[in-house]
């Protein structure tokens, strides 16, 4: 069953996620061995922007990244919802640049996993949106 604990745990995919997740904890959003070359991220919030790529997620994050101070991401759950698509709940922590206003929350991200390469990065600030986005992306493709 998608999600069941001891699949998540045993599933490769989420084991490569966490590695991802865990260089972005301490701020290092450079590495892109993990990514596939093909990448597509989506920034939900506060438009929807889709970057293609290894190099347009990097101008991604940057255009992303610029708002912040020490913006940090963790993981902080994993759920499976179909064949190489993933739910990933966030802790979310940086300063604004401007206001200098800390900001503390929750995120939630949908993340696509092919040939054992992340192919599809989706940020979400609700978890409705992402729970959907992460439904209709796992009934259109099939990224195992």
């Amino acid at each position: 069953m998608p999600g069941d604990d001891h699949e998540i745990e045993l599933d490769p995919n989420v084991e490569l996620i966490r590695s991802v997740y865990a260089h972005w904890a301490q701020g290092d959003f450079s590495r892109g061995e993990s990514l596939a070359e093909d990448i597509e991220f989506v920034t939900a919030s506060p438009e929807i922007r889709t970057y293609h790529g290894r190099e347009g997620m990097w101008k991604g994050w940057h255009d992303f990244l610029t708002a912040w101070e020490n913006f940090r991401i963790e993981l902080t759950g994993v759920s499976k919802v179909g064949p190489g698509v993933y739910l990933v709940e966030t802790a979310l922590q940086g300063r604004g640049k401007e206001s200098g206003v800390p900001i503390g929350g929750a995120g939630t991200n949908v993340v696509a996993v092919h040939d054992g390469h992340i192919a599809r990065f989706e940020i979400h600030w609700d978890r409705a949106g992402a729970a959907s986005a992460a439904r209709d992306l796992a009934e259109a493709s099939d990224y195992s």
